[in-house]
């Protein structure tokens, strides 16, 4: 899976697939432990202390983390996702 990374306005990184996703947000967020914010449109979790915003869409937003931490975390998510979290 392929994706587009860059920066967002808010000191941190934005994440968007190339091509169509459809997220089961409440599926994913059984994947984490620390859960901030689950509902239909919007899952906020954190991963490896970055506080983390995925949509349905598959975009993520990243706050508060540098570059490499930044595309290390979206690997990971990518292959959580890639491993069956679509509806």
């Amino acid at each position: 899976m392929y994706y587009t990374f860059k920066i967002c306005r808010s000191e941190g990184f934005e994440v968007i697939p190339k091509g169509n996703i459809n997220l089961d947000l409440f599926k994913l967020a059984e994947k984490f432990e620390k859960v901030k914010v689950k509902t239909k449109v919007i899952l906020v979790v954190e991963v490896d202390g970055v506080r983390t915003s995925i949509y349905p869409s598959g975009k993520i937003l990243l706050r508060d983390c540098d570059e490499d931490k930044a595309q290390e975390i979206a690997a990971k998510l990518y292959n959580m996702i890639k491993s069956g979290v679509t509806k």
